[in-house]
């Protein structure tokens, strides 16, 4: 999950993308174990990112 938090941190790939980078073979699965973990979802946590700077 660290390595899909710095690609969307990095912003070039869409989380579809990120989550296949990251061994996920469904990004609804994907999605909720990213919220498990930083208790946000993908999207929200690429939000708050881009707030941050």
């Amino acid at each position: 999950m660290k390595k899909a938090a710095e690609l969307i941190e990095e912003g070039s790939d869409n989380f579809t993308q990120i989550a296949y980078k990251t061994g996920f073979k469904d990004s609804q699965h994907f999605s909720k174990c990213f919220k498990m973990i930083y208790g946000v979802t993908p999207t929200e946590y690429k939000k708050k990112y881009r707030d941050m700077y």
